[in-house]
């Protein structure tokens, strides 16, 4: 089980990079959302009202990022201690969630090209920390 459960971490880390070089839309690629990061935490006013939801976004996509990237790395992490497995599928958990809603709300258009990359190494990263299992303890007979 811990073998598939690095193996999709890895696979997530991987989409999570094509999503990056891929187009999210018209002429610009995955690579251009962090540029947009950078502007909506960068201004001085990202704490006005209609910057919030670019933040919450924004937000979302550096947590989503750290976890694909790290996943990998983080998996000894995940798989020794289960308070740090609980803390990494909240984390996990939430931008699923949010991206179901975007998708809800969106009222059956399509998402942009390269956002379906996004959503499955969020899909691939939830499974693979579903699938750790922890270490094996030995027990004295």
């Amino acid at each position: 089980m811990n073998r598939a459960a690095l193996t999709l971490l890895i696979v997530a880390a991987v989409l999570y990079g094509i999503a990056m070089l891929v187009p999210m839309g018209g002429d610009s690629r995955g690579w251009s959302l962090w540029v947009e990061v950078v502007e909506i935490f960068g201004s001085k006013d990202w704490q006005e009202e209609a910057q919030s939801r670019s933040a919450v976004l924004a937000a979302g996509f550096v947590t989503l990022s750290f976890l694909a990237m790290g996943g990998p790395f983080l998996f000894p992490l995940v798989r020794a201690s289960r308070p740090t497995w609980w803390v990494v599928v909240v984390l996990c958990a939430f931008p699923c969630a949010a991206v179901a809603v975007l998708w809800r709300l969106r009222e059956g258009e399509d998402l942009p090209g390269g956002s379906w990359w996004l959503v499955a190494a969020l899909v691939a990263h939830l499974g693979g920390l579903f699938c750790v299992r922890g270490a094996a303890r030995k027990v004295d007979a």
